[in-house]
């Protein structure tokens, strides 16, 4: 992913999660065995603890499908790396006057 495009938002406007994006069959169940979506979410619960608020709103939003994620579930996960490959350099720049 070092070498992806970037976005500005980290979800976009509008954009649902349900349970019907979920894999049905076991066929697809299996295909989405190995992708590690619960361990990426956990990563991303550390940054907003620690750094990156502004991620809270999406993981909220995986984190109640980790259960049984489906392609577009990881597909929108895949798309809080771009958001973080664009927001890497912007902070809070506090500036008191006196």
């Amino acid at each position: 992913m070092s070498d992806c495009k970037h976005v500005f938002n980290p979800i976009p406007f509008g954009a649902k999660l349900t349970k019907t994006m979920s894999p049905i069959t076991p066929i697809e169940q299996l295909d989405m065995q190995d992708v590690p979506c619960a361990t990426i979410v956990g990563k991303f619960m550390y940054l907003v603890t620690t750094t990156w608020l502004d991620l809270a709103y999406m993981v909220d939003h995986c984190t109640q499908f980790m259960a049984n994620h489906g392609p577009l579930h990881w597909a929108t996960i895949k798309k809080k790396f771009r958001y973080l490959k664009h927001s890497s350099t912007w902070g809070f720049c506090l500036l008191c006057k006196r």
